[in-house]
């Protein structure tokens, strides 16, 4: 899976609030989505 961590809600680099999106193919466990978010300390 394909992961790629953003700057959203800024159009500036380094600001605002850090994002990690993966594009998926289907949607996921909702389990898996919460360990995505831990191992990014996005949680």
């Amino acid at each position: 899976m394909r992961q790629y961590i953003i700057d959203a809600f800024t159009d500036e680099v380094f600001k605002g609030n850090p994002a990690a999106v993966c594009i998926l193919d289907r949607w996921i466990d909702d389990a898996l989505m919460q360990n995505i978010a831990k191992e990014n300390n996005f949680f």
